[in-house]
């Protein structure tokens, strides 16, 4: 049945890699290394996982721009112009939430999760998932937790990667 829905569909296929891009950043499943990080760090769950959302959103918009923007890439431009959207409505339509804070939220970790800053990132990671209980300069008291951001880059990139393959076949 899923394969005669695709081949029958209308919708482009970088709005389909946008809408699989949005399932990934947003995917609320703990593995169990994080659930280990997260009881060293003393972080709730629920904080961790939105933190953990925003910088996937984060880097999954920058890798989009540097696997597209910068290399002319049309159909990639497309993908990151329709994950944007997607992931501001997702935000904005966030139950108890304000939609106006959603999209804020989301444009926020478009400039706060960029490849440029990479460094940076355990820091303002390990302060938002904590609630500030630990400050950004002490996460490299967490080598396992260092290494699980690290992840995080390499399984977005992994997954954009086969995406941008995939799409770039597709004539």
């Amino acid at each position: 049945m899923g394969m005669f829905k695709n081949l029958f569909s209308l919708e482009p296929d970088f709005k389909i890699a946008a809408r699989e891009a949005l399932g990934f950043v947003v995917s609320l499943r703990i593995t169990d290394t994080e659930r280990d990080v997260m009881q060293m760090v003393d972080a709730e769950p629920a904080a961790f996982i939105a933190e953990r959302t925003l910088l996937f959103a984060g880097l999954t918009h920058s890798f989009l721009i540097h696997f597209g923007d910068s290399r002319q890439n049309e159909k990639v431009m497309m993908v990151r112009h329709y994950f944007d959207e997607y992931i501001e409505n997702h935000f904005r339509k966030l139950p108890g939430v304000d939609a106006n804070y959603g999209a804020n939220l989301i444009r926020n970790a478009n400039k706060k999760y960029t490849l440029a800053n990479f460094d940076s990132y355990p820091g303002q990671f390990i302060a938002a998932a904590t609630e500030n209980r630990i400050p950004p300069e002490d996460c490299e008291k967490f080598p396992e937790f260092l290494g699980q951001i690290d992840g995080y880059k390499k399984v977005c990139c992994e997954f954009l990667a086969k995406k941008i393959i995939v799409l770039n076949k597709a004539q």
